[in-house]
């Protein structure tokens, strides 16, 4: 009884004193579950941070690959370097024989010579731009693929046995805007679902790297930024050189990024291989998914290697008049 009478003595027995200890217990619930949730947010961050350093095979340099992430677009930083496979597995990590044929529907000017010398140093047999039997001569993958598809035939031929395609677009345009010749088509864009339809468990690479550098290496190779312009693309209707921005590429550089994403997780019967060509790992991440070794991969068809070869064709039309003369004078030595 005692101690009731001191427990009732402590209670406050005014009507404000009672207002402010409700107050100051409903201060001490709100304080108490901040915190608790403060205390589970850290805990999945530490389980997140964990995951990411896991994925990258356990080293630490994961404030590089976010960097590089943001580099290419912020809407994009959990998926660019680490994307799942579509069976769920990590992609770093050693896959089971990919199928084939492996198709590369990343954008040109990603890689895409690089990732061809890759597979043929490890003997497949890949086309880099031009298909056809052997033996024969080839035209462009993608002005026969158009003419294939237009025709109501699957894309890809079957007698020309390739297991690799490393770049199928085609851009080969001249003249002006209101009047040119030639062909520009791009199946990575347009024909996912024909590719699909012929091959539906074959293997694809998004070549990507930093869009502000592609859309650089874009506009400085044989304006190919005008030829684009020509074309009238998905997402990219014709544009004279006056209107091109380079805004436009990134929307189309980045569309393709998620267009590819979009169509792999309806079509989950593809493996997506998602590869940063600019990324320190890009060749192990090649010899983990696809064998060989590190000699296989080297960087191809760089800025540095095409002015080498512009130089050493004018300097041959310099000598000879034309590269065919070249090439008569070659033969004629080489009978002799």
């Amino acid at each position: 009884r005692d101690k009731k009478r001191g427990i009732l003595a402590l209670l406050p027995k005014s009507t404000g004193d009672k207002i402010l200890l409700t107050l100051l217990l409903l201060f001490v619930v709100i304080v108490v579950g901040i915190f608790s949730s403060l205390q589970l947010a850290g805990a999945r961050s530490r389980i997140k941070f964990a995951d990411l350093v896991e994925r990258n095979d356990g080293t630490e340099n994961v404030g590089r690959k976010a960097e590089a992430i943001r580099n290419v677009d912020g809407s994009y930083q959990n998926q660019l370097i680490f994307p799942p496979s579509v069976d769920g597995s990590d992609q770093t990590q050693l896959i089971s024989s990919p199928s084939y044929p492996v198709i590369v529907v990343g954008m040109p000017k990603t890689g895409t010579t690089s990732i061809s010398h890759f597979f043929e140093c490890i003997n497949k047999r890949t086309s880099h731009q031009f298909c056809g039997e052997r033996g024969r001569p080839k035209e462009e993958c993608g002005a026969v693929m158009k003419t294939r598809i237009e025709a109501g035939l699957p894309p890809f031929d079957e007698i020309w046995g390739y297991e690799v395609y490393t770049q199928l677009d085609v851009t080969r345009v001249k003249g002006n805007f209101m009047k040119w010749t030639g062909v520009c088509y791009y199946p990575q864009i347009e024909a996912l679902k024909e590719m699909h339809e012929q091959y539906p468990d074959a293997t694809f690479i998004l070549s990507i790297r930093n869009v502000k550098d592609w859309i650089k290496s874009v506009y400085h190779h044989q304006g190919m930024n005008y030829r684009i312009g020509f074309c009238n693309i998905t997402g990219f209707p014709p544009v004279d050189r006056m209107y091109l921005r380079e805004a436009m590429f990134q929307k189309m550089f980045l569309s393709q990024i998620q267009r590819v994403r979009d169509f792999v997780k309806k079509y989950p019967s593809h493996r997506l291989v998602e590869l940063d060509i600019d990324a320190n790992d890009a060749g192990e991440k090649m010899i983990k998914t696809f064998g060989g070794d590190s000699n296989c991969w080297m960087k191809k068809n760089t800025r540095k290697d095409v002015q080498q070869r512009a130089s050493y064709f004018a300097e041959i039309k310099q000598k000879h008049g034309s590269i065919r003369n070249y090439r008569r004078s070659a033969t004629r030595k080489e009978l002799n």
